[in-house]
């Protein structure tokens, strides 16, 4: 009988013990490093905005981040094999506009918006229209006044993200801009040479392919493409500020697989964010020609969810949607 007892005792105190630690283990999350996944090769503009604020976001979750690079698929080979990882919260990555909204249109991939749990948006991509600096088109309206007297004018850009900015200038004017053609390059340093060589009028890029040329004179930006104006040329203005209701908003965003715990998706949701306020960090993701700004994990999934929706429409006006 003592010995039944002393049995049951040490199995009640065996038992109290697990729940104990595992209180301990879930309150200590994370208790071991996390990898984060980048879904473009290393030095890229994702790729450095990505480390900068892993290397802050280590410090409220008192973890190291390592960061592995997956390129490949136009972005895409990141996010599906992100997908497919245990949803514990040691495994996170990029899951940014581009793969989540546009190129499910354009190809065939392995995954949905509902296969990721948003941690945050962290930043955004910004977008502009430039010319050579000798063009003739010295402000937007010159360049509006061009395209609408039917002149054939060529538009370079690498992305189609890029090239749906005037089949959305043409349904807000209710005018035609078909004589606006696009020519598509590999990389926005291309558009830019080809600018530059005076292969095309004008270029739809990012602050990097445009920035330094306006600041040598040899380039001339005359707007902003994003909602924003470009914190390296705030003296420029928005299509916004010029009466024209239309933008080019994507975002850099980060994902956990679904089905992560809500209390560790949140405890990431706030890490991101302490990094993204961070002010040094601020002035190198600016530097890298992107806006800091934060937007919850929510905010972030209905945010790709829209562009989901409206990017469907947009990209059949260029002649990239899926063929069926």
């Amino acid at each position: 009988m003592r010995r039944r007892k002393l049995g049951t005792i040490l199995a009640g105190i065996a038992a109290l013990s697990l729940v104990l630690l595992g209180g301990t283990a879930l309150a200590a999350y994370p208790d071991k490093p996390i990898t984060f996944l980048v879904n473009y090769g290393a030095g890229g503009t994702t790729d450095l905005t990505s480390r900068l604020l892993c290397s802050v976001a280590e410090k409220p979750l008192g973890q190291t981040i390592t960061v592995v690079n997956k390129p490949g698929g136009g972005g895409t080979v990141e996010p599906t094999y992100l997908a497919t990882r245990k949803p514990d919260g040691y495994t996170i990555g990029v899951t940014s506009f581009s793969p989540m909204a546009v190129a499910p249109h354009m190809m065939k991939v392995n995954y949905t918006l509902k296969d990721f749990a948003f941690i945050a948006g962290v930043c955004r991509y910004l977008y502009g229209v430039a010319v050579k600096a000798d063009s003739p088109y010295k402000t937007w309206a010159d360049l509006m006044k061009a395209i609408e007297s039917g002149k054939r004018l060529t538009m370079a850009t690498p992305s189609p993200v890029q090239a749906i900015l005037f089949p959305r200038l043409a349904k807000f004017t209710g005018k035609k801009m078909d004589n606006v053609v696009w020519v598509r390059y590999k990389s926005g340093k291309e558009t830019t040479v080809a600018l530059l060589g005076g292969h095309v009028d004008m270029i739809v890029g990012n602050p990097m392919d445009i920035a330094p040329q306006v600041k040598t004179g040899e380039l001339r930006m005359l707007a902003s493409a994003s909602p924003v104006r470009w914190p390296l040329l705030p003296d420029v203005p928005t299509l916004h500020d010029l009466g024209y209701k239309v933008d080019i908003d994507s975002w850099l965003g980060f994902a956990a697989p679904a089905g992560i715990k809500e209390d560790r998706r949140a405890k990431l949701q706030a890490a991101f964010k302490s990094a993204v306020e961070d002010k040094a960090i601020q002035k190198k993701m600016i530097d890298l020609g992107m806006a800091p700004m934060f937007m919850s994990g929510p905010d972030y999934a209905k945010f790709c969810e829209k562009g989901f929706k409206e990017m469907g429409e947009d990209l059949k006006t260029v002649g990239l949607e899926k063929k069926k």
